[in-house]
């Protein structure tokens, strides 16, 4: 990715993979939902003027695919978005939006070497912390 155009305010971005494996025939492209996909792709199947031009179709759908997902990595990282959205839709069991608990590492020499010894504490005064510890040693 770098920065192209006549003031270079556009921005030039490529994508390379040189062991990429795409098929449009035979194996799974025969199931039925492998197949619609191909088909709405419009590259299902063998190319009967050029062969091979259905599957290097298939593969510059695929790069452009991950350009993009990068491209919109990139700006979520740029704008702060991805942390905040991570937080706000936390998908792990345990509900940790808007908690106070705070993590640390217990450092006294009493616990070194213990196992299954929580470092996690909890604050007493926010109901919302749960009562086990989320992490152990």
């Amino acid at each position: 990715m770098e920065a192209s155009g006549p003031v270079g305010e556009d921005l030039y971005i490529s994508c390379t993979m040189p062991s990429i494996e795409i098929g449009t025939v035979g194996g799974g492209t025969v199931l039925p939902p492998q197949s619609a996909c191909l088909k709405m792709l419009g590259v299902c199947g063998p190319n009967n003027e050029i062969p091979g031009e259905n599957a290097n179709q298939l593969a510059r759908i695929v790069c452009a695919t991950v350009m993009a997902g990068e491209l919109s990595l990139l700006s979520a990282l740029a704008a702060g978005h991805l942390v905040k959205s991570h937080l706000t839709h936390n998908r792990s069991k345990l509900n940790l939006h808007g908690l106070s608990c705070q993590l640390s590492r217990q450092s006294s020499q009493s616990s070194i070497g213990k196992v299954n010894e929580p470092i996690v504490e909890l604050e007493e005064s926010n109901p919302q912390c749960v009562s086990k510890p989320l992490f152990t040693l």
